[in-house]
């Protein structure tokens, strides 16, 4: 009797790992806190870099998910 080969990628114990990803939105004009669904496409924001905020995400477990938000420091907000 014959052994089966493995599948490729398969791995008999699980491993940790990481995922990094990038939330973009465009730089807000007004002070105004309410987040507009539709923007027009004459208005200065376009001309501005997007604001992007990290957001990370990581497993070590099968069914352990653990997912935060990272907000720019106010330095990093009056540099950029």
């Amino acid at each position: 009797m014959g052994m089966r080969p493995e599948p490729d990628g398969f791995r008999p114990n699980p491993i940790g790992w990481e995922i990094t990803a990038y939330f973009r939105a465009l730089p807000q004009v007004s002070a105004s806190k309410v987040v507009e669904m539709w923007i027009p496409t004459d208005t200065k924001q376009w001309q501005q870099p997007p604001l992007i905020t990290p957001i990370k995400s990581m497993n070590s477990d099968p069914l352990g998910l653990q997912l935060y938000l990272e907000h720019p420091g106010p330095s990093e907000l009056l540099s950029g």
